[in-house]
């Protein structure tokens, strides 16, 4: 055997006594609590914690959604706008050159004009002049807004624009 030997250990019965006294009394404030957290606690919590969290993300996704429909909703009407718009500046288009048509068989000054269509609108320009003579009275400012309502830029002065605006009649004197 070996030379040193290792002495048995001697328990200490007064602190064991105080430890299991310490035990003891714990345990009695235990007894305090009515509800102690269930074994499944954690797991709970936890399906609490997911819960919360995919709430929240369908909340973030309902609203995105919302937000997503809103826009391609204002889109759909923009679209419609616009789709409309080409229409109608189309049909005013076609109705303006049968209008136009006519007009370039006019060799007369008093001859009667067809109307032409506001190409933004679609409205027959009701104030518009009826005759080449008519046309040839108007003032610049009046002679700007038709051709204005007509879609064509206005350039040079009264006469050249007062041509433009015959020229867009159909009137080819």
């Amino acid at each position: 055997m070996d030379s040193e030997t290792v002495e048995p250990r001697i328990p200490d019965v007064q602190a064991a006594a105080t430890a299991f006294r310490t035990i003891a009394e714990q345990l009695d404030a235990c007894s305090q609590y009515t509800e102690f957290p269930s074994p499944n606690y954690n797991e709970t919590r936890l399906h609490a914690i997911v819960d919360e969290s995919l709430a929240s993300v369908q909340n973030n996704v309902n609203a995105n959604t919302e937000r997503i429909l809103r826009s391609i909703a204002e889109l759909r009407s923009e679209f419609y706008a616009a789709i409309q718009a080409v229409n109608t500046r189309v049909s005013s288009s076609r109705r303006n050159d049968v209008a136009r048509s006519f007009n370039s068989t006019i060799n007369r000054d008093n001859s009667v004009l067809a109307p032409l269509y506001n190409v933004e609108t679609g409205e027959l320009i009701t104030s518009f002049p009826h005759t080449i003579h008519d046309i040839s009275q108007l003032p610049i400012n009046e002679v700007n807004d038709f051709l204005h309502q007509l879609d064509i830029v206005s350039t040079g002065n009264l006469v050249s624009r007062q041509r433009q605006l015959m020229l867009a009649y159909g009137v080819v004197l």
